[in-house]
């Protein structure tokens, strides 16, 4: 019994752990993203990895919570269009710009509502929360990414 115990202290403890650093779910709103997500505009829930953010392995076309530029207590899904060093054509200022050291340069989907990169330019990476991973709301959605 004590050792089915000790399982079960083990379990949880690594599971908060998991869900606390690895794992975390945020819910997307708005329309930024459509037609990826929030197509219906209903709010989708996803689960975000923490992982690629803190060992470097962010991708071009990833999908990732940020840190809103703006607003520091709220988080924003944006895609990845380009990486430090990049250079990537801003569609609002209608010029190439190349993607600073440590920063990452974030779009919408449907730009041309999206408040992004192409409005404030790159951002540090420090901002970037994780990669979306899977969206597991609304139900008869449940993609991964």
């Amino acid at each position: 019994m004590d050792m089915l115990k000790s399982r079960s202290f083990t379990t949880v403890i690594f599971s908060a752990f998991c869900f606390k650093n690895i794992f975390r779910p945020y819910n997307c709103q708005g329309p930024s993203m459509e037609p990826t997500l929030n197509n219906k505009r209903e709010d989708d829930i996803v689960l975000v990895e923490k992982l690629s953010t803190m060992l470097g392995i962010l991708r071009v076309g990833d999908i990732v919570v940020v840190i809103d530029h703006d607003e520091p207590y709220s988080r924003v899904c944006k895609r990845i269009k380009a990486m430090e060093g990049d250079t990537v054509y801003n569609s609002k200022t209608q010029k190439y710009v190349k993607v600073r050291p440590g920063h990452v340069y974030v779009v919408g989907d449907n730009e041309e509502i999206s408040y992004d990169s192409n409005s404030y330019g790159d951002i540090p990476m420090g901002l970037v929360v994780g990669r979306v991973y899977f969206r597991c709301w609304p139900l008869n959605e449940i993609t991964f990414f």
